[in-house]
């Protein structure tokens, strides 16, 4: 995957967008609104938050005109996402942050047991141990009533199948890692699913493929593991593991990650799970590389014979 080039289009059927001499826009409002009780005191309500991505193409040649044409038309078969390679981590915000950004366990499904948000003062590790303490709030637990096996992972009720994280076509390498700390002597793991176009399982990883740790009730852990999606694959969704016989008890994780090893917003030399001088967010980003988007057109013309201009923005839909 090119460092500069966003990549847009149905999950399976992604392309690039043409490179821009200029910057691309990239405008972040809050949704939600500010009032005032008779006292004066404020209250904050916030919704969600909301991107738009606008390019502006001065000099288009015309072998890159109809894709930019199709996406202004809305001919592109939908739904649609946008890989942004500036945001690294493919995964929502909500779920990158462990629940942070909407203070719930949303976003989050599991295959038994329960899940609640929990604020990382509440977990009982000490946060020094985990590098983005001071980026999150929170930490999403997952109570597990029995010694069965089982898995945390990204809700599949999510609209338009973005639990699914599309994978840029031609084949790239995944660094897969999230923070975990909990009952004393479980062991956990991390799993992905891969998908074909047609949205089947082309293949479950086992933890036995990635990566496992024994978890301190004190200390947080990294838990990563690299990942070169099989050809054919399109998508993936990673999930937090624990084999059967494991004791009974709370698994809390946060600063989930997905990222492409050579993702621009990553420091230089740096992997998604790493900690160096200087990064105090031990390598994670706050997610929203992947989002599912609606298209506006914005311009377009004739400035020399043999180019166009055009202009185009992507919204992020919620």
């Amino acid at each position: 995957m090119s460092d500069e080039l966003f990549y847009v289009g149905p999950v399976g059927g992604l392309r690039p967008l043409p490179d821009v001499a200029g910057s691309v826009d990239v405008p972040l409002a809050r949704i939600g609104g500010t009032h005032q009780s008779l006292t004066g005191r404020l209250t904050h309500d916030t919704l969600g938050f909301q991107r738009h991505w606008t390019w502006a193409w001065d000099l288009l040649l015309a072998e890159h005109l109809p894709f930019v044409e199709a996406l202004q038309l809305g001919l592109v078969p939908s739904p649609l996402r946008l890989v942004d390679p500036r945001r690294a981590n493919r995964l929502p915000e909500q779920v990158a942050s462990g629940g942070s950004l909407t203070r719930s366990s949303a976003g989050f499904a599991t295959s038994f047991g329960g899940l609640t948000y929990r604020p990382l003062t509440s977990t009982g590790a000490d946060p020094t141990t985990l590098p983005a303490a001071g980026l999150l709030q929170g930490a999403v637990e997952w109570q597990r009533p029995t010694s069965g096996a089982g898995s945390v992972y990204p809700s599949e009720t999510v609209a338009e199948g973005t639990w699914r994280l599309p994978l840029i076509p031609g084949g790239e390498t995944l660094e897969l890692s999230m923070w975990v700390c909990g009952k004393a002597g479980m062991t956990v793991g991390i799993e992905w699913i891969e998908y074909d176009a047609t949205g089947a399982g082309t293949g479950y990883f086992s933890a036995a493929d990635g990566d496992t740790v024994e978890l301190s009730t004190t200390v947080w852990q990294l838990i990563t593991v690299n990942v070169e999606p099989a050809v054919g694959s399109v998508s993936l969704t990673p999930q937090l593991t624990v084999g059967a016989g494991e004791p009974a008890g709370s698994v809390y994780s946060t600063a989930w990650q997905v990222a492409a090893l050579d993702a621009e917003s990553l420091p230089s030399g740096m992997t998604a799970g790493a900690c160096v001088d200087g990064d105090l967010s031990g390598g994670w980003r706050p997610g929203g590389g992947a989002p599912l988007v609606v298209t506006e057109p914005a311009g377009g013309g004739y400035p020399r014979f043999g180019f166009y201009s055009a202009g185009l923005t992507l919204i992020e839909t919620r």
